[in-house]
């Protein structure tokens, strides 16, 4: 079985100078996409810049969604 994972990750940080916070480092995930894993065919992108939690009913897919990453 072939498992696809998609993504697109930022990590571009830029400090101006009127920011008095030191420039974090690491990256912020912005949109990703699953394909072929589990109970999941196509997810197509899914934005997730935001999210802080997948909310749905029993056996509806939110661990399939998060595994692959």
């Amino acid at each position: 079985m072939r498992y696809e994972t998609g993504f697109t990750i930022s990590t571009d940080i830029a400090q101006t100078p009127a920011d008095p916070l030191p420039a974090q480092t690491g990256f912020t995930l912005l949109r990703y996409r699953v394909s072929n894993f589990r109970s999941v065919m196509d997810s197509g992108w899914l934005d997730a810049d935001r999210v802080t939690a997948l909310i749905g009913v029993n056996e509806s897919g939110k661990t399939n969604l998060l595994l692959p990453l």
